[in-house]
């Protein structure tokens, strides 16, 4: 099965992939199983059925809360593993606010209606941006800071507003279905059912939050863990040509034709590459996440020279300056463009080096007296003599320009300046 993978739009346009992120076998196995045992609270045991409800109450919030945090950290396929990074109590402290709402109903409300009412509308609205934040602090009283939760509605804008909206319509859809179920099956059938429904409706929600968290990763500050640090690698069987060649190109990070060939072999019906496929789409993620600097510095260090020029090339079109953080990683790049005899580039990569990279006197001398050798050698004499001498003259005391003096002084004995 080709498994839908979002595009990096707004949520309400990924309900492609959230089917079918929510037709995951492993998922409908496991939620399943919670709602078979969920009739395990018709047992006429004192207390039993209450410990069973808990249980079962405690099990779902965990998964669906390792759905937020998976989703927001860029892995688009369910995996049934247990979370280190969630407690086991954390669907009792997703009860915090809703602990709060009772508190108003039973001391605001007899006193001022309107404003319970009020109050119990803000806290409801609030509520996913209290989970999101739950998710992440795993601490009660950190999550019910207004001041955060107010900085989330804000950073989210709109697509907190439509998210809020489309869960309320997800909820009011369960309740529906509910009611027209209501008396129709066994009772311990009907248990079951609809504690099925339910349980998919709060993965549903929590997968919903988790994307709007990693579609506004930057806005909330959220980096997506890189996730083939995060996931370790995949076993791939080494009699499979193709499963290899895969394999090669995420781990040369080149996910794009890693792709292309799982789509083509899955055209062909080939239903075995899931996995390689969810960890080429994780790479693209982290990749898209990256920024052109940090882009650029990944292609010259995988000796992409062509890509890292074009991509270089590109801003310097567009009258910006993109440089890598490092002057050693600069370096390459210009000593590659000129082995080529790209002079052109060369000339432009060396402009302004001076205040780029202040701290490296002695790689400035060396690619500013590049650039004067490839001035002179284009007949701009007067230009490449101003170079040399303004090479000179402001680092002298700070780095060795012996060659750049002897060039110099070659020049003006050949009368060329």
């Amino acid at each position: 099965m080709t498994i839908a993978v979002p595009k990096n739009r707004r949520f309400i346009f990924e309900i492609p992939f959230f089917f079918s992120y929510m037709g995951s076998t492993k998922l409908f196995y496991l939620l399943s199983a919670l709602a078979v045992a969920s009739i395990l609270e018709m047992i006429p045991i004192p207390f039993w059925g209450f410990l069973v409800s808990v249980m079962l109450f405690l099990a779902v919030y965990k998964v669906s809360f390792e759905v937020m945090l998976d989703v927001a950290d860029g892995h688009f396929a369910f995996e049934d593993k247990y979370n280190k990074n969630i407690s086991d109590t954390i669907g009792f402290k997703a009860l915090g606010l809703p602990a709060i709402q009772l508190l108003i109903l039973f001391f605001v409300t007899p006193q001022n209606p309107a404003l319970s009412m009020a109050l119990l509308v803000v806290s409801l609205f609030i509520t996913p941006a209290y989970l999101m934040l739950l998710s992440q602090t795993d601490h009660v009283l950190s999550a019910l800071n207004p001041v955060q939760l107010v900085e989330i509605v804000k950073r989210l804008g709109l697509d907190y507003w439509l998210m809020f909206g489309f869960l309320m319509v997800v909820g009011a859809l369960v309740l529906l279905i509910e009611y027209l179920l209501n008396g129709l099956l066994p009772s311990w059938l009907d248990r079951i059912v609809y504690s099925l429904i339910y349980y998919y409706s709060l993965i549903f929600t929590f997968l919903v939050m988790g994307y709007v968290m990693y579609y506004h990763a930057d806005e909330l500050d959220h980096t997506p863990h890189d996730t083939e640090d995060t996931r370790g690698k995949q076993n791939v069987d080494d009699g499979d040509p193709i499963k290899r060649r895969i394999e090669e190109l995420i781990e040369n990070k080149d996910p794009q034709s890693a792709l292309a060939i799982i789509k083509d072999m899955q055209k062909e019906g080939r239903d075995d590459l899931d996995a390689l496929a969810h960890k080429a789409q994780n790479l693209l993620t982290v990749k898209s996440r990256q920024s052109p600097k940090e882009y650029l510095t990944q292609l010259i260090h995988q000796k992409e020279w062509s890509k890292a020029t074009e991509l270089w090339k590109s801003y310097q079109q567009d009258g910006h300056v993109l440089r890598p953080d490092e002057a050693t990683d600069m370096g390459q790049l210009i000593t590659h463009c000129n082995n080529k005899h790209q002079f052109a580039h060369v000339i432009q990569m060396v402009k302004g080096l001076d205040k780029a990279y202040p701290h490296e006197p002695q790689f400035i001398v060396d690619q500013f007296f590049l650039s004067a050798k490839i001035l002179y050698q284009n007949k701009k004499t007067e230009q490449a003599g101003k170079l040399l001498q303004s090479i000179i003259n402001k680092y002298d005391s700070k780095a060795n320009v012996s060659a750049v003096s002897s060039y110099l002084k070659g020049l003006q004995k050949m009368g060329k300046i």
